[in-house]
């Protein structure tokens, strides 16, 4: 399963980060070691101090996420990242250059593991980047309970990032678009509610942009919604999806407002 292979890279990595870190401090202690006897160690020790600062939490949290991936701090930033990796991989329905849209999630399509529930969006916006007055980036930043997506956008035409943004607001019942005060008030009103419970689960949702692929999925998820429904009152009807919360409160200042 997906879960099990993200287990598995996060272990590599810290292997990974382990060793780098040991070699670091080792060979810091070496030298350490090398320019007292020479005499020279004031000339060296405040670098050295830097490296070996940087090289003991290399060690430690490489050793950690190698010996108990589910310590990492990935998982602990989002404790839902292997149910959501696993149905991304099983449930998928859509995917474009961007994004990747399951019966239940949104994930960045360059980076499965920035993955959220779609409930679980909150505030949408576009992130310029410059150095020196100079555009070096455009980002669109999809915010949720555990982080956010960071989605590359440099380049792209404005209509295609409208199109973007338009989809996630279809299919994301909670996030609301643009950077300013009241959308982060918002961001933080709706993470605060989440890490008390109380953002509601909207249940299986059989996602409105099915190509063709992803067709058996969506008829395998149409039936679990069936099954779903009996008792689940607040389910929404798979075969007619429709954004209430964004049209009802948003309307036309809804996703064209996310610059």
């Amino acid at each position: 399963m997906e879960s099990e292979l993200l287990l598995k890279r996060i272990k590599r990595g810290g292997i990974t980060v382990a060793v780098i870190g040991g070699i670091m401090l080792a060979f810091c202690l070496v030298s350490l070691i090398a320019f007292a006897i020479d005499g020279s160690l004031g000339t060296y020790i405040i670098p050295i101090l830097i490296f070996i600062a940087i090289s003991i939490p290399m060690l430690i949290f490489g050793i950690r996420n190698a010996s108990n991936p589910m310590k990492s701090g990935l998982i602990k930033r989002n404790p839902y990242i292997l149910h959501q990796v696993n149905n991304m991989a099983s449930n998928i329905l859509y995917k474009d250059r961007f994004i990747k849209l399951s019966d239940r999630c949104i994930a960045n399509a360059k980076s499965a593991t920035e993955i959220s529930y779609l409930e679980n969006v909150f505030l949408v916006y576009i992130q310029k980047q410059s150095t020196n007055l100079i555009p070096t980036g455009k980002v669109l930043m999809v915010c949720t309970a555990h982080g956010d997506i960071g989605i590359n956008v440099y380049g792209v035409k404005k209509a295609n990032i409208d199109e973007l943004a338009s989809k996630i607001a279809k299919v994301c019942p909670n996030a609301r678009f643009g950077y300013n005060k009241e959308g982060l008030a918002y961001l933080s009103f709706m993470r605060e509610q989440f890490s008390k419970g109380l953002v509601n689960y909207q249940g299986y949702v059989q996602n409105v942009f099915i190509q063709p692929e992803y067709m058996s999925n969506a008829s395998r998820l149409n039936l679990l919604n069936q099954n779903v429904n009996n008792g689940y009152e607040n389910q929404i009807d798979p075969n007619s999806y429709r954004n209430d919360y964004y049209d009802n409160n948003f309307g036309q200042n809804s996703y064209n407002q996310y610059q």
